[in-house]
């Protein structure tokens, strides 16, 4: 009653034959599995998309004041006020390839980020996210994975899938 345990067992596997070109690695075998349900959550599913969503935009979109003020002193400093929306993205582009790098064990905090010159590629989209909030540039976030690590699938929703961002510019489509 305490403990649920799974067992399985698999016969006659083929074994992988890499093809070149082409994308083979999410065709491997393998297991994946998630924790859905929990009885401290009482009959609510857990790790559902729609929490990754919501998980995502408050870790992303969620700034202190204190990452505010750095943002528009970043933008101030490096003149991305002019030009078009394009323009503005090519330049911040620009300047963070030669300003900073990613570490993955890096804060995703943007305060430390300035003053350390790396950051998790959390810091990097929740940077890009605040300039084009502060610089009012419509946008959209799009939390997506590699095709040739993985094959998504829409009816297990595992966060596995979930490793690049992305955004789109509806107005520059």
């Amino acid at each position: 009653k305490e403990y649920n345990y799974y067992q399985a067992e698999f016969d006659n596997i083929p074994a992988y034959v890499n093809e070149g070109f082409s994308a083979g690695t999410p065709n491997k075998k393998r297991i994946d599995f998630k924790l859905a349900y929990n009885t401290n959550a009482g009959s609510r599913r857990l790790n559902t998309f729609s929490v990754a969503g919501a998980t995502v935009y408050q870790q992303v979109a969620t700034l202190s004041k204190d990452e505010q003020k750095a943002v528009k002193s970043f933008i101030q400093k490096n003149g991305l006020k002019s030009g078009s929306a394009i323009e503005k993205l090519k330049k911040l582009e620009d300047v963070i390839k030669k300003q900073f790098y990613v570490e993955e064990y890096g804060s995703p905090d943007l305060v430390e980020f300035f003053k350390n010159g790396y950051g998790s590629t959390r810091a990097f989209v929740k940077l890009f996210n605040a300039i084009l909030e502060t610089l009012e540039i419509r946008h959209e976030l799009v939390v997506t994975g590699d095709r040739f690590k993985l094959k998504f699938s829409k009816e297990f929703d595992s966060w596995n899938y979930l490793s690049d961002y992305l955004f789109y510019l509806p107005e520059e489509k």
